[in-house]
């Protein structure tokens, strides 16, 4: 289906539809980019350290953000890092924890939650 040249989804939520409950993405990034660099202070870690980034989407995007490659890029993390968007905290401590229990190389994975109102977080998941 298509509005005024964009191709929208049946059940796709706007931005429109979300500005009084969500943030914009902009601010969404300085702010997880923030809580990033405090859970790798709170950890005693560098970016260099980190082997994955998830970052937990409040919605499905369509074209996807990739917000998760933004925070990679501004924390000036190695080039190999592995770095995904996951709609919902469930899905993506599920994933932060597979990854984990199958991949032995991984040794921490980084997810951050920065897109509703309360206060952004982050979390470091060591080996």
């Amino acid at each position: 289906m298509a509005m005024d040249g964009i191709i929208t989804f049946p059940g796709a939520v706007t931005c429109e539809s979300r500005k009084a409950t969500h943030l914009d993405h902009t601010e969404a990034l300085h702010r997880a980019v923030h809580a990033a660099r405090r859970a790798l202070s709170d950890a005693s870690a560098d970016a260099s350290e980190v082997d994955v980034i998830i970052y937990i989407a409040s919605f499905r995007q369509f074209p996807p953000r990739w917000q998760s490659a933004r925070v990679a890029h501004a924390l000036n993390t190695r080039d190999d890092v592995v770095a995904f968007d996951v709609p919902g905290a469930q899905a993506a401590l599920r994933m932060a924890s597979a990854i984990k229990e199958t991949d032995k190389s991984v040794r921490r994975v980084l997810v951050i939650d920065a897109e509703e109102k309360a206060r952004p977080s982050a979390v470091l998941l060591p080996a």
